[in-house]
């Protein structure tokens, strides 16, 4: 018996070895790639309430990008809203009054877009964090800046209890800072919901964060969580619930998530920022987008 132990813990040895060489020789071939995060625009922009007009004919197409938060625009800038990207899509809080969409919840694969950041498509995440009972979003993101110093981006499906959630109600595209005109942005009330599930998508980093990586992150002054930015599409169901409706039939509306807004439980993927990048390659195909 302990011969036939000393063998097993030898071959769990070896086994080991050959699957530390094995990623060690991947990553000496190239096969495993650094986190790319995709910018486009920034969040500067976005809260000066500009549209740069290198932007202005510019569409984003959501089914490229493995998932994605900012603001985003279907059907015209007139509607700009908060939006995250997800399973192909971009959800938005449709900002236009003349529309009948008005404040209602907008999904398409193309979009326009003045601050977006997401993850390009089949991107592997570098790993999971399982949320605790009781946390508060303005813990989570300040446990996931300090445990990532240059950033990181994360998606996945929380339960909330309660779910707090605040979502622009106008496009922030006439040079009219949110700052300074707060109560022309946000004329309605806070979704406060007592228990509900949310695919939620948020980008954490440390206090004082600079370069780029600052400009991807609304004016602190505003802020809804001090460490980030995070969204929340509601919905209807667990997503992991037998027999679920697709992301887009279960979804109900999008919102900037409130830092007193507690997660029961839920699991995120994590994609730590390593590289900042316009990605070309996010961009819609010529031809692809009718106006």
């Amino acid at each position: 018996m302990q011969r036939f132990v000393a063998l097993l813990r030898r071959y769990e040895s070896m086994l080991a070895l050959l699957v530390v060489a094995a990623g060690l020789g991947a990553i000496a071939l190239g096969l495993v790639s650094p986190t790319l995060t995709c910018v486009t625009g920034d969040m500067q922009s976005r809260y000066h309430a500009h549209v740069p007009p290198a932007l202005t004919e510019v569409y984003l197409d959501a089914a490229r990008m493995e998932m994605g938060l900012g603001a985003a625009a279907v059907g015209g800038w007139e509607g700009l809203g908060d939006a995250l990207a997800v399973d192909g899509r971009v959800f938005v809080r449709h900002t236009n009054r003349a529309s009948p969409r008005y404040y209602q919840l907008t999904s398409n694969r193309y979009f326009q877009s003045n601050a977006f950041v997401s993850v390009p498509e089949k991107r592997a995440p570098h790993g999971y964090y399982r949320i605790d009972a009781d946390t508060r979003m303005d813990r989570l993101l300040e446990t996931l800046a300090r445990e990532y110093p240059h950033g990181v981006m994360a998606a996945g499906a929380i339960h909330f209890a309660p779910l707090r959630s605040i979502a622009m109600s106008a496009a922030a595209i006439a040079d009219k800072p949110v700052m300074q005109y707060a109560a022309r942005y946000y004329t309605h009330p806070m979704e406060n919901v007592k228990q509900n599930w949310a695919y939620v998508v948020l980008i954490a980093a440390r206090d004082g964060a600079d370069g780029a990586l600052a400009t991807m992150l609304p004016p602190e002054a505003v802020r809804t969580i001090p460490a980030g930015h995070a969204l929340a599409l509601r919905l209807r169901e667990s997503p992991a619930a037998p027999g679920a409706l697709p992301l887009a039939e279960n979804a109900i509306s999008v919102g900037q998530l409130l830092k007193d807004a507690v997660a029961v439980e839920g699991k995120i993927a994590l994609y730590p920022i390593a590289h900042l990048s316009a990605c070309a390659q996010s961009r819609a195909t010529v031809g692809a987008v009718s106006h």
